[in-house]
């Protein structure tokens, strides 16, 4: 598998965030042309789509321990 360039690794972070391909393109710095044209072909990209699996993995799993945490805390205060 390729390594990311910093272009990709940032349109898959924005991707992550607004769940918007042409919006994410565009803010990272491709051009609204390339964005109209290319924006899915990036989310279809093996690099990028296992980059974007791995980085919501990593997100569910710090969600979970958010959430354990919080879970811990009210029982404490209810106790």
């Amino acid at each position: 598998m390729k390594k990311l360039t910093t272009k990709q690794r940032r349109f898959a972070d924005e991707y992550i965030e607004t769940g918007n391909p042409y919006y994410s393109a565009v803010k990272v710095g491709y051009s609204k042309v390339y964005a109209r044209d290319n924006a899915l072909k990036l989310l279809e990209n093996i690099s990028v789509k296992s980059y974007i699996h791995e980085r919501l993995e990593e997100i569910k799993n710090d969600n979970m321990v958010e959430n354990y945490g919080v879970m811990r805390y009210l029982t404490r205060l209810i106790k």
